[in-house]
């Protein structure tokens, strides 16, 4: 694994929802070869209905022996971690002091690995709190021991609860029972863990009839018997990954929580073996094989994306559905991915610029074939900045859009600009884009802001006095022209984050463009990486440094940036920063000295815009209908409890693929597209445009308000 410069982490800050992404990248164009091709028998389900299959689920005595413990060299990256949280975070948190870090760091690790509070008790719970809780120097948050006792519990009890519901598909893979059924399972977080007393057999028999629902539902083509297989081998090998887990599994889990409970929703911690997926998140391309990749319910891993320009569309062989069955370095030695996670599955593939990597794979159509890919470097084209242009009224406008502020694109952005000189009108479609780079944003502005014109401030600490703007910083860019002098419009939504919402924090500040959306994420801090040791490769952690604020003072952290126009259209069921763990809380400091500009926006702008959409909600039927669903949607995700029952969640699921269905043939053939004659074969094309309904609306709002101002 190529060490990241320490130099470079030092500098870079980051202001992004996710440092993460589950994607594999692509490599360049060479030969590939499916080296093999038969035709194979489907997978014999049999095996996994035999009574046999119980033996599966017991626990690997090496997680009951003494070696399941911290190893020596986990000890050094947990004792720094503590000193540079004291020292760098931007509360100075001293995560292993008191017993308030050492609940929610508990907590958290509780709702990491028993979200819906079946596999502990309550009993079991109470007693953690009690026995490494407590104290100046609570055990949890002092000794890595800790981690792995609640660890080998977790899955001694996740074992007995794969295992209850093993016996309860085998005791009804003969005959349907009854799927309409009254039972529920509660969803709400504030939940209790499960009682003693409470049969483990009647909580597995729950979870076993929505697995069952679940297959019976996405897979239609299948036998009883083949869904009860089906839901078996998802428990075996789901119960194969609790088994592979290693002592550096716990370690990087645990490793997170008690950075994210003891300090902050965004903070966290990258081993030696992460570090690449820090910097590929934060670079416009990285190496891999162009191929995105899911794990399904039953445990096996399929490809769900091959990315344009990638591998497998330049060189052949993977195909959209292809189950990946084992994976080689040499086509000699073979690692099935059975039990595997998907971080495992992914760091196999990954490697080396120029190096071959082989794959076995389950097409839909009945083969196995061996492929053999080889890896590269390629740009993230999904992420890369773009503007899209449309006409009305003989004027042309544009839609700028890029899912993130990675590295380069402030300079990719002026290029498409000083390309589309000739726009009335600008859209910069911020939905979904997590943040990113500070310094990208920084040099962004000033294509839109001007010479000298500070779009933040920021505090360091939150010791400074709260008010006295002299001991933020207000950030300045260089006297450069204002390239983009027209009027804009920053869409936004509930997933726009961090430097997405500083962006249009200063456009709603500025009086500069007209936000247009829903309430923003509400992620206003900054994070920076920093090396666990200077002399060898331990990890880094990802300490958050810094809070934004706006140029009035007010914080964009929690509370977010609200629109001027909120649009009908409910997103409610994407999670905010108001709904993570741990988050920080909302604050102020005095307004900084700026200039608003005078003729871009006023409250008859505004209210002009607002009132299109009143007239689109009551005229446009396809707009209406657009609102309606995601009214009806996010009701439904809003539900504390899982009702268990077939007919009425294939109602529900018919309701909704049928509108998405209509919605999309409805623009189809209005664009000269293809249309689809079910929702399966919608959602199995390669499709990278469809209809856009509040985008459709933006665009008509940017006309008339391009059209009235002066």
């Amino acid at each position: 694994m190529r060490m990241i410069k320490k130099t470079f982490l030092k500098t870079v800050l980051i202001a992004t929802l996710s440092s993460v992404s589950m994607l594999i990248a692509v490599p360049q164009a060479a030969n590939a070869v499916v080296i093999s091709k038969t035709k194979s028998s489907p997978i014999n389900n049999q095996v996994y209905l035999q009574p046999s299959v119980l033996n599966k689920f017991v626990v690997n005595p090496r997680i009951l022996s003494n070696s399941f413990a911290p190893e020596a060299k986990q000890a050094y990256p947990f004792r720094q971690v503590q000193g540079q949280f004291a020292q760098l975070h931007y509360e100075r948190v001293r995560i292993n002091r008191g017993p308030e870090h050492a609940k929610k760091i508990l907590e958290y690790f509780l709702q990491i690995l028993d979200p819906n509070k079946v596999i502990f008790t309550k009993q079991e719970v109470d007693s953690f709190y009690a026995k490494y809780t407590t104290g100046s120097l609570p055990k949890l948050t002092n000794d890595l021991n800790v981690a792995w006792e609640i660890y080998r519990i977790y899955i001694e009890r996740a074992t007995a609860l794969y295992r209850a519901q093993a016996e309860y598909i085998l005791s009804v893979k003969d005959k349907q029972p009854n799927l309409d059924t009254n039972y529920q399972l509660l969803l709400d977080d504030k939940s209790s863990f499960r009682n003693a007393n409470e049969s483990i057999q009647d909580i597995a028999k729950k979870l076993a009839l929505i697995t069952l629902i679940s297959v019976k539902l996405d897979k239609t083509n299948f036998t009883w018997s083949e869904i009860c297989a089906y839901a078996l081998r998802g428990l075996v090998n789901r119960q194969a990954v609790l088994n592979n887990t290693s002592n550096a599994d716990v370690f990087n889990k645990f490793m997170n929580v008690y950075v994210i409970g003891g300090a902050d929703t965004h903070s966290a911690f990258f081993p030696a073996e992460k570090q690449q997926v820090f910097t590929d998140n934060i670079s416009r391309s990285f190496v891999g094989i162009g191929v995105s990749i899911k794990t399904n319910d039953d445990g096996t891993f399929q490809v769900v994306q091959v990315l344009p320009g990638g591998p497998a569309a330049k060189q052949g062989g993977i195909d959209k559905d292809d189950e990946i069955i084992a994976i080689s370095q040499d086509n000699r030695n073979w690692q099935s991915v059975e039990g595997f996670t998907s971080d495992r599955v992914v760091s196999l593939i990954k490697g080396k610029a120029n190096t071959k990597v082989y794959l076995r794979l389950l097409s839909t159509d009945g083969y196995t074939k061996v492929v053999s890919i080889v890896r590269g470097e390629v740009e993230k084209s999904d992420s890369i900045a773009k503007i899209k242009t449309y006409t009305s009224g003989g004027k042309k406008y544009g839609i700028l859009s890029f899912s993130n502020f990675y590295l380069g694109v402030a300079d990719d952005i002026r290029n498409l600009l000083n390309r589309n000189r000739d726009l009335s009108g600008l859209i910069i479609d911020l939905r979904g884009n997590g943040g990113g780079l500070v310094e990208e944003l920084l040099k962004m502005s000033e294509l839109f802001f001007g010479a000298y014109s500070p779009i933040f401030q920021v505090s360091s600490s939150p010791s400074q006095i709260v008010g006295n703007v002299k001991l933020s910083s207000p950030f300045n860019f260089g006297k450069k022209e204002q390239i983009f002098t027209q009027p804009i419009i920053v869409l936004v939504d509930e997933l726009s984050a961090s430097a997405s919402e500083i962006l249009s924090a200063a456009m709603q500040d500025y009086r500069r463009g007209i936000i247009v959306g829903r309430t923003t994420y509400g992620k206003g801090t900054v994070q920076a990486p920093n090396p666990i040791s200077d002399f060898s490769n331990d990890g880094i952690s990802l300490i958050t440094i810094q809070k934004f604020f706006r140029l009035t003072g007010k914080a964009t952290q929690f509370n977010g940036v609200t629109p001027d126009v909120i649009l009908a259209e409910e997103k409610g069921f994407f999670q905010s920063e108001r709904d993570s763990f741990n988050p920080l809380p909302y604050s102020v400091i005095n307004e900084t000295k700026f200039t608003p500009f005078t003729n871009y926006v006023n409250k008859t702008y505004i209210s002009q815009l607002q009132n299109l959409e009143t007239n689109w909600l009551n005229n446009n039927s396809d707009y209406r209908s657009y609102v309606n669903y995601t009214k009806r949607v996010v009701e439904r995700s809003k539900l504390k409890v899982y009702n268990i029952n077939y007919s009425a969640n294939l109602a529900y699921n018919n309701s909704v693929h049928r509108e998405v269905l209509n919605r999309y043939n409805a623009w189809a053939r209005a664009n000269g597209k293809k249309t689809f004659n079910s929702y399966r074969d919608l959602m199995n094309a390669n499709l990278n445009e469809g209809p856009d309904p509040t985008l459709d609306l933006v665009k008509q709002m940017l006309v008339t308000y391009s059209k009235n101002f002066n």
